[in-house]
């Protein structure tokens, strides 16, 4: 196993070295930026979907172009990235680790030990997750994962996924109340797995969210057109649960935003 994983760019930052983390450009089909990285706007894609599919547009460029190169891929973000536990930093294990944006201290986190550690843990396990966290509402309070979504987004967004769910897969009936009870998830569409299981992942979920992107109201606010790829968050967790998959996980290095 020898995995690769995308990060996931919009704007100017820092890139590390590592020769096992490739820099991708979302969104370049909408915008005159041109950062020095390969861009989701070439051969099979949705880069024009960004502002509604968000990193998305990654998992979609990298599965139609690039079907057989890697057996196994991942996605993180150009602030945040999966790593080992810090004791370089911190004492305790985190959940997420908060450090300076620099390049020495992104170039030890992405480091050669980390990329052993995920084909490893590939070679053992179904997907890579990041640690699970709490679902804080923007009020402070943890709540359940479809209580959190309709208290901080549109409600009937949430109902309109649900029911397409069930439509298409109504095998995921009774799977479907994990959102019910469930008060931590994985966040940040963050992945690594094998080939065949991103097959199976992606045409599911693509399947659910194209037409749910048809049936939302277009909104004015930046963040909440994101709204597709927020439930696209909560949708892998729910793939996970209702397929019991065999999940490892590793913690998130979040770095600040200025460099």
């Amino acid at each position: 196993m020898n995995a690769v994983l995308y990060a996931v760019y919009h704007q100017p930052y820092i890139q590390p070295s590592a020769d096992y983390i490739i820099p991708i450009q979302v969104g370049r089909d909408i915008t005159d930026l041109r950062l020095p990285m390969v861009g989701d706007d070439t051969g099979n894609n949705i880069s024009s979907l960004n502002k509604n599919f968000s990193e998305l547009t990654a998992h979609w460029w990298v599965w139609k172009n690039n079907p057989d190169k890697y057996d196994g891929w991942g996605i993180c973000h150009y602030r945040r990235y999966f790593c080992l536990d810090m004791h370089w930093t911190h004492f305790k294990k985190k959940d997420i680790y908060k450090v300076q944006s620099t390049p020495g201290t992104l170039n030890k986190i992405c480091s050669p030990r980390l990329h052993d550690k995920i084909n490893l843990l590939l070679s053992k396990h179904d997907l890579i997750l990041p640690r699970k966290l709490p679902c804080y509402t923007l009020k402070g309070n943890v709540s359940t994962i479809e209580s959190q979504y309709k208290e901080d987004h549109e409600a009937g967004d949430w109902e309109k996924m649900i029911t397409l769910v069930l439509q298409k897969y109504p095998e995921y009936k009774k799977s479907i109340s994990f959102f019910e009870t469930e008060t931590t998830m994985s966040f940040y569409n963050m992945l690594i797995a094998k080939r065949n299981l991103w097959n199976g992942y992606l045409e599911w979920l693509f399947s659910i969210l194209f037409p749910l992107n048809e049936l939302i109201k277009p909104s004015s606010d930046p963040y909440q057109q994101r709204a597709v790829a927020f439930m696209a968050e909560r949708l892998l967790n729910l793939y996970v649960y209702h397929n019991q998959l065999n999940q490892a996980y590793l913690p998130t290095a979040l770095l600040s935003e200025s460099v």
